[in-house]
């Protein structure tokens, strides 16, 4: 299946203003996509995800700083744990077979939205 650039792009975009907006879900769609309409091994669509959405949270936050509503503390804190924790993902990542990659994502996004709604 050839990839559409335009159809990337505006996923992109898509994932970006949800990134942008609510500081989460740009990923979600981007995974989403590549799995289910471009047949992408989960593994390369939750790390080519992560690349992109990384892009777009640093220009989304100097925008925030630039607004004034950054808590330098909280991303202090929070940044060490972050890079702990993105270290041994993705070291657990390459042990995990693809379809139960698959179920853990698919598992945390129904957790997550159950708790967003009740």
């Amino acid at each position: 299946m050839q990839k559409n650039k335009f159809v990337l792009i505006a996923v992109g975009i898509m994932s970006g203003i949800l990134c942008g907006l609510l500081g989460v879900g740009g990923g979600v769609i981007i995974v989403l996509y590549l799995t289910h309409f471009l047949h992408e091994e989960q593994h390369t669509a939750q790390a080519t995800a992560i690349s992109v959405i990384f892009s777009s949270a640093v220009v989304s936050s100097g925008i925030y700083w630039y607004n004034g509503v950054l808590d330098w503390h909280l991303i202090g804190l929070t940044l060490v744990g972050s890079i702990i924790g993105g270290c041994v993902g993705a070291k657990m990542m390459k042990k995990i077979p693809d379809k139960i990659l698959r179920k853990i994502f698919g598992s945390f996004l129904l957790l997550a939205g159950l708790r967003m709604l009740f």
